[in-house]
């Protein structure tokens, strides 16, 4: 994820570990809302990983903005 920040992408996606039917421990990623969306828009490459990255920022600057309206 050369585009996407270092701190940004730890911030949303989280090392995780559960355990499977087999009872083995396995590893997997808690995400957030944000996480999610980066990983659902489902195109490929930079140019589409650059965008993914601004949009999901965009997103999250518009919900703070409304937050923060009805105050």
């Amino acid at each position: 994820l050369s585009v996407v920040p270092d701190d940004w992408a730890g911030l949303n996606f989280q090392p995780s570990e559960y355990i499977g039917k087999d009872g083995r421990t396995l590893p997997c990623f808690n995400l957030t809302k944000s996480g999610f969306a980066m990983t659902a828009l489902g195109f490929t490459g930079q140019k589409a990983l650059e965008f993914r990255y601004a949009y999901v920022r965009r997103f999250d600057e518009m919900e703070a903005a409304l937050a923060e309206r009805e105050r």
